[in-house]
């Protein structure tokens, strides 16, 4: 069990990567000037993605990796989900755990079998 969570965390301690980018970008969607904002992407900033793109879901991949970008080491998948719970989105956070593997059958099972749900 315990290597289950050392993993997960370490995976949430990581960027988001591009794919990761782009699930996020398409479950945000039109929100995605509130969550750019939640992480502190500069309005300016969230102006000039808007004024290359009008697709919600390109602003969005671009301002996540802005966020990336100019965050440096306190970007990270962990700050994403809070950031997305913060908004009422932690349904987002299914997708991205599915996503990084951490939440498969398999695992489910495992934790199951140490009895972690009792």
């Amino acid at each position: 069990m315990w290597f289950l969570i050392n993993s997960a965390q370490a995976l949430v301690s990581t960027p988001p990567d591009e794919s990761l980018r782009s699930l996020v970008a398409e479950k945000v969607g039109r929100s995605w000037r509130k969550l750019a904002s939640k992480l502190k992407v500069k309005e300016a900033v969230m102006d000039n993605i808007e004024d290359e793109s009008r697709d919600c879901e390109d602003c969005c991949r671009m301002a996540l990796k802005k966020w990336s970008e100019s965050s440096g080491s306190r970007a990270t998948v962990r700050e994403l989900m809070w950031c997305l719970t913060g908004m009422g989105y932690s349904i987002i956070n299914w997708h991205i755990m599915k996503e990084l593997n951490l939440l498969t059958v398999e695992k489910l099972q495992q934790l199951r079998d140490q009895n972690v749900f009792k």
